[in-house]
């Protein structure tokens, strides 16, 4: 991961549910991570309770 930061990267989507067992923050400085577990979740608990909608089909 330290080599897609040398080449620019901002971020990295952490896309599988194994992977944020073993990537931390902490492990990759300067890199701001994505762990796609968390964010489903969140984003179900806001439309379960109502906080959030998804977009409609255009």
């Amino acid at each position: 991961m330290q080599d897609l930061v040398k080449r620019g990267a901002q971020g990295i989507v952490l896309g599988c549910t194994e992977i944020e067992m073993l990537v931390k923050p902490e492990d990759v400085v300067g890199l701001k991570l994505f762990d796609t577990t968390t964010l489903h979740c969140q984003k179900a608990v806001k439309l379960a309770l109502g906080i959030d909608s998804l977009p409609s089909n255009r």
